[in-house]
């Protein structure tokens, strides 16, 4: 299942103790489905995941994909440290009812591409879903390369797609030249560059 248009990355009220206000959290999703727009991210860099706990986490996504109820695509956010914690997440996530799963680069420890791609490529296989990497290396410091992504493509069947928050066009039109095309979705995750984007090719933008 491809995504494009219009997807913004959920933001997660909280209420005291950094615990996921489920009313509030309801009432931005009914709003944001009722403008139209095209998926939802949930527990991405907008809903602040890094500040949740694995419990919150899961439970935003779940409460977005209850209030959503098949409406639109939901797309479960998964930012990890190491491999195996992201495989235990992803399919936790899975079993929330997405319709997608986003997965950030491992941050933390610098990572070579080769590292990068046996990381996509074992918590893919983790999960029977479409799967979208997530390219924001000023947050991981592990830049995913366009040439990896093709890789990847050739080796994971159910890779739908790439989110882009590389504020680079080089990158992003080196992107879109490898990877562009039916089937395979490219989404800017950058706000500035969201004509540029559309207009160099992407299918839609994920941005707050």
């Amino acid at each position: 299942m491809s995504l494009s248009g219009v997807v913004p990355p959920i933001g997660t009220p909280l209420t005291d103790g950094d615990r996921v206000d489920e009313a509030a959290l309801r009432r931005l999703t009914r709003y944001l489905v009722g403008a139209g727009v095209n998926g939802i991210l949930a527990n991405g860099t907008m809903g602040g995941f890094a500040f949740l706990t694995d419990e919150e986490q899961l439970r935003a996504i779940s409460i977005v994909v209850s209030e959503v109820n098949g409406a639109i695509p939901v797309m479960g956010g998964l930012g990890e440290t190491s491999t195996v914690r992201a495989v235990q997440k992803a399919k936790q996530i899975a079993r929330l009812g997405v319709t997608h799963l986003s997965i950030l680069p491992p941050f933390y420890f610098h990572a070579s591409q080769e590292h990068l791609f046996s990381y996509f490529s074992e918590v893919a296989a983790a999960v029977d879903l479409p799967v979208f990497l997530y390219d924001n290396p000023v947050m991981t410091k592990n830049h995913i390369h366009p040439e990896t992504v093709a890789r990847l493509r050739e080796s994971v069947p159910h890779l739908a797609g790439v989110k882009e928050s590389n504020q680079d066009c080089v990158n992003l039109q080196k992107m879109i030249d490898l990877n562009g095309g039916e089937g395979f979705s490219i989404l800017t995750g950058s706000e500035f560059l969201i004509v540029v984007g559309l207009q160099m090719g992407c299918n839609g933008f994920i941005g707050g």
